[in-house]
């Protein structure tokens, strides 16, 4: 199955695994489906199609942090503009920081792609900040690096941050320790931007 249809319905005998198959095809090929399994094989199904739900709703939230970042990263570099970018960039941490601490409270469905949206504002308008922040602070002769190695550690930091988010919920059998370390994190980043901030303005005033 290649193309979207609508909404397919799936009978099928005791084999959970086709529960997966069929629930994969369909949305990889952007169809609606129900299922049903056999009598004996019901709840195994049942448990399959619930892991195949999540996944795809974590699928959904990285769409919206990612589409929502986008705008964040056109409004925070005209909001840039014409303010202080070092204030800005603090305002985006915090933004980032309540998007994540709001996650740990287990919300709906609906309020988890809300806070997703939070998260994905702040998200976009940090990285677009870098660039201003970095020319702010070296200038322009070594710009390039200064953020070719921000790029570089921001990448390491997502790496190994999930890392520790799967190693945390291996020791604990919750999401709730990475989701708090996660809004600390970005507690840090806004007191440091912040700092930052009023360094620059200082640099400024005595120029």
């Amino acid at each position: 199955m290649r193309v979207p249809l609508g909404v397919i319905g799936a009978v099928y005998e005791s084999r959970p695994n086709v529960t997966v198959d069929i629930a994969a095809l369909c949305l990889k090929s952007g169809n609606a489906v129900v299922l049903r399994s056999g009598s004996d094989a019901h709840a195994s199904s049942r448990a399959l199609a619930a892991i195949v739900g999540e996944a795809a709703a974590a699928a959904g939230l990285l769409s919206v942090v990612t589409g929502v970042s986008i705008a964040g990263r056109i409004g925070g570099g005209a909001i840039a503009d014409r303010t202080d970018f070092g204030k800005l960039l603090t305002v985006s941490c915090i933004v980032m920081g309540v998007g994540v601490g709001l996650f740990a409270t287990f919300p709906s469905t609906a309020l988890l792609y809300c806070f997703a949206a939070i998260y994905g504002v702040g998200l976009g308008g940090a990285v677009v900040l870098q660039t201003i922040v970095s020319r702010a602070i070296v200038g322009e002769q070594i710009l390039g690096t200064t953020v070719g190695i921000i790029l570089l550690a921001v990448n390491l930091g997502a790496g190994l941050g999930a890392l520790l988010g799967g190693v945390t919920f291996q020791w604990t059998d919750s999401y709730l320790p990475s989701f708090l370390i996660g809004a600390g994190g970005a507690g840090v980043a806004a007191l440091s931007a912040l700092l930052l901030s009023a360094q620059l303005r200082r640099v400024s005033a005595s120029a």
